[in-house]
């Protein structure tokens, strides 16, 4: 089975870019108040289930050109860049962020991000550095260790990982590096760390259905099937705690999916991925659900 990584992560890293991190009304409640509308528009054309990227660089130029030195307008911009895939436009406002010396750790972890996606590799390692130093956060520890291991750096990958069990414990932890143990094609270490987050987290949807995947590895088919079974339990649940059709389910949908997939449940499967792509999910999930439903598509 393809390996499944980070499954909710890069929605809640867009919430937490577009949330109150970057700014509070305390920030911004004396600046002009046109400046803080447009801000406003902007940011709502960033959210939701239809973003307009496009729209919110308008508008978030419209801020910048009323004030050149204003240091939210730019980073949202930059996102608003990012997400069109207009990498370098998206680090030239984060270039502006970092000469105007404010919110310096989003900026170096999102200009990180954007050499990321140009493979610009060192240099993403050197802005998430940069941002770790500024404040340290788990999850731009694990985008560099991500780094580390697709440049072959082991060691350095693991330390990382390693740091974030030793400050924060918890279950996230060790289920980033099971993950980075599963890529290493290394079962047995990846499935303990899956157990111990388990342990650590019994609800824990996404280790199950991780280490049902090392468990298929080692084959231990039984012992596979019993995660990917607890995995739809618990993604059942949480879709009946919400309205079926409620957007930030659409992870949840995906994930049973792919557990039912490896269940041979091939119909409720690929209903699973129908509501992925019914719901607009974007990004690594969105295309991940179009590729199953190819591959299980009636002949």
């Amino acid at each position: 089975m393809r390996a499944l990584i980070w499954v909710m992560a890069p929605l809640l890293i867009i919430c937490m870019l577009l949330a109150s991190r970057f700014v509070s009304w305390e920030r911004i409640k004396g600046d002009d108040p046109m400046v803080v509308e447009y801000i406003n528009q902007g940011t709502s054309l960033l959210q939701g289930t239809n973003p307009d990227y496009h729209g919110a660089v308008h508008v978030f130029t419209r801020a910048i050109e009323k004030n050149p030195n204003h240091a939210l307008a730019a980073i949202r911009r930059g996102l608003a860049y990012y997400r069109l895939g207009e990498y370098r436009k998206a680090i030239a406002d984060f270039d502006r962020v970092l000469k105007l010396k404010r919110y310096k750790a989003e900026a170096y972890y999102s200009r990180g991000d954007a050499y990321r996606e140009l493979e610009e590799h060192h240099q993403a390692i050197a802005d998430y550095t940069a941002s770790i130093e500024e404040r340290w956060a788990a999850f731009v520890i694990w985008k560099r260790a991500d780094i580390y291991l697709q440049i072959d750096e082991e060691q350095r990958a693991f330390a990382d990982y390693s740091e974030v069990i030793q400050r924060k414990g918890g279950a996230a932890g060790y289920y980033q590096r099971g993950r980075a143990f599963m890529r290493l094609r290394n079962y047995s270490l990846a499935l303990d760390d899956f157990s111990r987050g388990i342990e650590i987290e019994p609800e824990f949807a996404e280790a199950y259905l991780s280490r049902g995947e090392a468990y298929e590895r080692l084959e231990k088919r039984r012992n596979a099937e019993s995660d990917y079974l607890k995995v739809v339990e618990l993604a059942t649940a949480e879709i009946q705690m919400w309205e079926e059709n409620h957007p930030i389910l659409g992870p949840v949908y995906f994930r049973r999916g792919v557990a039912r997939q490896a269940l041979g449940d091939i119909e409720q499967a690929r209903a699973d991925y129908e509501m992925v792509i019914k719901l607009k999910i974007r990004g690594e999930i969105g295309r991940e659900a179009e590729t199953r439903l190819r591959v299980i598509a009636p002949h």
